[in-house]
């Protein structure tokens, strides 16, 4: 069996982190992080993380922000935008700024993330 891809999900409401564990615990392993600070920690100590799937909009550090900084600790990482709102000119800035992997709206489509997740960290 291969090893699970370790994902950080990171986004400021708890029912958002333990919905996305549980529907994704077959295919992944989820690293959640409440907020933006608290997800550049997990980067910095764990380097087994292998992909990033942040929320956009969160109050204490945007998603955009968290991305700014993330990239400064793990460059090398894919990075996932999401969100709950339409594709838009602030997620356009965001692929554009920052080079992101991909971006994922709410409801999220479950062999959408799979299939891009995979695909970015190189096993598909």
């Amino acid at each position: 069996m291969l090893e699970k891809i370790k994902v950080l999900y990171i986004d400021d409401e708890i029912i958002n982190l333990e919905l996305f564990k549980m529907i994704f615990r077959s295919q992944f392993d989820v690293v959640m992080a409440l907020g933006g600070p608290e997800g550049l920690e997990i980067l910095k100590t764990d380097q087994e993380i292998k992909a990033v799937i942040s929320d956009l909009t969160m109050p204490d550090m945007s998603g955009y922000q968290f991305l700014e900084e993330a990239r400064k600790i793990r460059a090398e990482l894919p990075y996932f935008i999401l969100s709950g709102h339409n594709y838009s000119d602030e997620i356009n800035q965001v692929y554009t700024k920052s080079k992101i992997a991909g971006y994922f709206q709410k409801p999220l489509d479950k062999s959408d993330v799979i299939f891009k997740v995979k695909e970015a960290c190189g096993i598909i």
